[in-house]
């Protein structure tokens, strides 16, 4: 194993930290004389993730630096006197804290432009699938710690998966449900500390820690609509039925080569497949689609101004439904003003129960299984690796279409 590399002297880091912000300067030159469209997509294509993720460590490494601050460095010269040699340290590293700040204001700076920019250009694409991907649980550092995401890497991230998801594909949205489903898994079973609680999914307290906290409250609720608009503008997939389905399995195994159309569809069953396997194999996460499915049925348009809850909806569920983003398209800001009129929750009421019947589109809650009971049993698979228990699939699929 290769020996760490050794850490970096303050007077360095405040260097590396003052080119750091030169650059930043010249790329938020350069986005703004961007013009709009396909020159202004594919930039952010690739400098959109890169700010999100450098803004939580700008964050992460102020944070150290406050602790560390005391601590002097191996690598720096000894200061003669102690005195001096504490208002020297105590100065640099007021300096580098400086320079933190500075580069914090410049990257909201910078993402706010984008958010602008992207509001005003409605045929502009976001990288949706890779800022999905700053948020999905990564391997231990190299002190074997878990790496735990930097809230304004999730804050921010969540702002600009809301605003790109509705310009998303229904493919597109079926390859971002998994990993929306796994990014809501770990809001689900984390503590206190925002860290993932090991072996707790079967807890019957697990899932309800962020309704002490109003700021992982809010993702909660985000990450929830974000599935929810997924789910929504998958149901409307042309590639995607039971037939189409079939074949494009049958295909996938044979290993014939398919056609462009043929490569999408049997990327969409894939994703889709995967989808279900999370949801059968994570008790927490099958449980809490299947709440929020139930909160829609039961959901019902209430006027603006009346703080009355539907019948058999929780306080905690209508609060989740109301207080999400409308569309783009939909010429309001919350979700119940979209969805204020019958006619259109029930065209989402429909949309939903058309993914979780077991004769239409793909069957949310039910897996297929890959071995026998005699195969599992020769083979030493257990439940959870074949797909989870098929039992409690069932009886979600049943007490939704009631």
């Amino acid at each position: 194993m290769a020996d760490p590399t050794p850490p970096s002297s303050p007077s360095q880091t405040l260097t590396d930290l003052k080119a750091e912000l030169a650059t930043l300067n010249r790329v938020s030159h350069r986005l703004a004389m961007t013009d709009a469209g396909s020159s202004l997509e594919k930039v952010l294509n690739l400098l959109l993730p890169r700010l999100l993720m450098r803004i939580g460590k700008n964050d992460d490494a102020k944070k150290k630096n406050r602790r560390g601050n005391k601590r002097k460095l191996p690598s720096e010269p000894a200061i003669v006197g102690a005195a001096a040699g504490t208002s020297g340290d105590d100065a640099i590293f007021d300096q580098i804290d400086g320079m933190h700040d500075t580069l914090h204001k410049k990257l909201i700076e910078m993402l706010m432009h984008t958010m602008k920019r992207v509001r005003e250009d409605g045929t502009c694409k976001l990288p949706c699938v890779a800022i999905l991907e700053l948020l999905l649980p990564g391997d231990d550092n190299e002190s074997g710690e878990k790496v735990v995401v930097n809230p304004f890497t999730i804050n921010l991230s969540l702002a600009f998966l809301t605003l790109g998801i509705n310009r998303c594909t229904p493919v597109d949205c079926s390859a971002l449900l998994p990993g929306l489903l796994q990014f809501l898994e770990c809001l689900l079973i984390e503590n206190s500390d925002g860290e993932a609680v090991e072996g707790q999914t079967n807890n019957s307290c697990v899932g309800v820690g962020f309704l002490t906290d109003p700021s992982r409250k809010t993702r909660h609720d985000q990450t929830w609509h974000l599935v929810l608009r997924c789910l929504e503008f998958m149901s409307s997939n042309p590639l995607e039925n039971a037939a189409t389905r079939r074949a494009a399995k049958a295909k996938s195994a044979l290993n014939v080569s398919n056609s462009k159309s043929d490569d999408s569809t049997t990327i969409n069953v894939l994703t889709l497949d995967k989808t279900k396997q999370l949801l059968a194999i994570s008790p927490i996460l099958g449980a809490a689609l299947f709440d929020l499915i139930a909160d829609i049925f039961l959901y019902t348009p209430v006027p603006a101004t009346s703080s009355l809850i539907p019948n058999g909806l929780s306080t905690i569920g209508y609060e989740r439904l109301v207080a999400g983003a409308a569309s783009e398209t939909a010429g309001c800001k919350t979700w119940k003003e979209e969805f204020v009129t019958r006619a259109k929750l029930k065209e989402l009421k429909l949309k939903l129960l058309d993914l979780v019947a077991p004769c239409r589109r793909f069957a949310l809650f039910l897996v297929e299984k890959r071995f026998t009971a005699e195969e599992a049993d020769a083979d030493g698979v257990t439940e959870k690796e074949d797909g989870g228990n098929e039992g409690m699939g069932k009886s979600r699929t049943v007490a939704l279409m009631v």
